[in-house]
């Protein structure tokens, strides 16, 4: 456990695999387990060892919501209400599930549903850091920043560690303009353990706007690597199509380097890019907004 605060995952994964090798019965360690892949971005090892212990411990109301959020993060939005349905058919009152209602009406695009179920979990468990992060976003996609500054400031009240603290006020910054303040939020996010396709999304966009196109093309490459089932994939593919077309100086000097596939060993974590870097001379803002 305390691996995995220190967001340790590899040593943390090594440490409850050894001892899920002792006890195949105790709940927490499939658990520790599952959050570790999660954090790693292995939805389907994470969604494989939660099933595991629902098999043993089919009553787990903690593990069939964390399953539930699993299958919200794999887009797998019907499997995921259905695991929250149970829960809430045997605790109606149950905040959690109702939180990751929320998660799920909020990734699936339905704003008001999310917004619904997110006060509801809230009203019932003021003291859930990552609901208020998360209301905190749906009032951002909704265009209510004040809403959505109160949110935060709840969250981090409950839990200043909250992963979803930094992601949303890098949001916030990227409306305002202040791209490179943005992009020191959504780094902090991801070395908090919120490595996600999200995240390199918003890195990427304010990268572009920065006109820091060859950054921003590896950020691109990022989020189909990390999820490419994401919901704006067809934005992306089509950006990335735009950001590797030639400028006129590179047709007249030859092939076009290979600048989109990330570099070795960069495992899809942050970028470096909010410190500067001259910016490339690809097509006009223009040209590439969307």
């Amino acid at each position: 456990r305390v691996l995995l605060k220190m967001n340790n995952y590899d040593d943390a994964i090594s440490y409850y695999t050894k001892a899920l090798t002792i006890n195949t019965e105790l709940p927490s360690i499939y658990k520790g387990l599952a959050k570790c892949f999660m954090a790693k971005n292995n939805l389907a090892k994470a969604l494989d060892i939660s099933l595991q212990l629902q098999y043993r411990k089919p009553d787990d109301v903690e593990n069939n919501i964390q399953i539930a959020k699993i299958y919200s993060h794999l887009h797998k939005y019907n499997e995921a209400e259905e695991e929250l349905k149970k829960v809430l058919v045997a605790e109606e009152g149950n905040s959690s599930a109702k939180a990751i209602l929320g998660l799920v009406s909020y990734e699936k695009g339905d704003l008001s549903s999310a917004e619904k179920n997110l006060s509801e979990a809230l009203a019932v468990n003021f003291k859930d850091a990552n609901a208020h992060a998360l209301l905190a976003l749906v009032h951002i996609e909704n265009n209510k920043v004040e809403l959505a500054r109160g949110e935060i400031a709840n969250a981090r009240f409950v839990d200043a560690y909250e992963v979803l603290i930094s992601y949303a006020e890098g949001r916030i910054l990227e409306m305002e303009g202040k791209f490179n303040d943005a992009i020191a939020f959504y780094n902090q996010s991801i070395n908090n353990g919120y490595n996600t396709a999200a995240v390199h999304y918003r890195i990427a966009n304010s990268l572009k706007s920065l006109e820091k196109y060859d950054e921003a093309l590896r950020e691109y490459h990022k989020v189909l690597s990390i999820d490419p089932a994401f919901k704006k994939a067809d934005d992306v593919k089509w950006i990335i199509s735009k950001l590797t077309m030639p400028t006129d100086d590179e047709l007249n000097s030859g092939p076009v380097a290979d600048v989109g596939t990330p570099a070795a060993g960069t495992n899809g974590t942050g970028t470096g890019a909010s410190t500067g870097g001259p910016s490339s001379t690809r097509p006009t803002l223009d040209d590439l907004d969307f």
